[in-house]
């Protein structure tokens, strides 16, 4: 009897290092169409495609305006015996209104008119978002899915979005070091891996 334990033991090992071959280069590309397609979807979405992200932060100049309309509605709202100093900060909010309605997004909606405040897409001409592509190395046990921008330039844009350049909140599009896809991606592959692997199952 321990003989036959041993034995079937044995065999399931080798059925499931067997399994490997159910990721083949077939799977492995919808693993990387799958993962391409949802981070467009979310960053169209103005969603993070990085686990534990969120929504991406509003766009600097956007903040900006809010606190200034916000102050305004504020002073206009006091009782002061200095009606000519509470006028003169209206006229310096008002003045600060004006420049940051000339930041970033509103400064680029003369050339890209659908360019809006919300969502933070991400999305300006298209060109660093077409950009975005996979790789696939290897068959099987050894396959290598790489997510990533094709040129110089648009991973450029995705370091600037990562360190936040020019004070504007971090917006991350692919996880580095101990970062993970956001759960919906993971969920996304480990369906086409489930299916590949009952479908490998099956033929057994």
């Amino acid at each position: 009897m321990s003989n036959k334990i041993s034995k079937l033991r044995d065999d399931l090992i080798k059925v499931i290092n067997g399994a490997h071959g159910a990721i083949d280069d077939r799977v492995s590309s919808a693993i990387g169409f799958s993962i391409r397609s949802r981070m467009l979807s979310l960053i169209s979405k103005g969603i993070s495609p990085v686990g534990n992200r969120g929504r991406f932060p509003e766009y600097k100049g956007v903040t900006q305006s809010k606190k200034l309309r916000q102050s305004l509605r504020v002073i206009n709202r006091l009782k002061s015996a200095n009606p000519a100093q509470v006028q003169r900060k209206k006229a310096q909010l008002r003045r600060s209104l004006d420049k940051s309605k000339k930041a970033y997004p509103f400064s680029v909606q003369k050339d890209f008119p659908s360019k809006r405040p919300r969502p933070v897409n991400l999305f300006l001409s298209g060109d660093f978002l077409s950009n975005l592509t996979y790789l696939i190395s290897g068959i099987g046990k050894k396959a290598v899915i790489e997510i990533g921008y094709i040129d110089d330039l648009s991973a450029k844009k995705e370091s600037g979005h990562r360190e936040g350049v020019n004070g504007q909140p971090k917006r991350p599009t692919i996880p580095t070091g101990n970062e993970s896809f956001s759960t919906i991606i993971v969920q996304d592959v480990a369906k086409i891996v489930k299916a590949a692997l009952a479908n490998y199952f099956r033929k057994l």
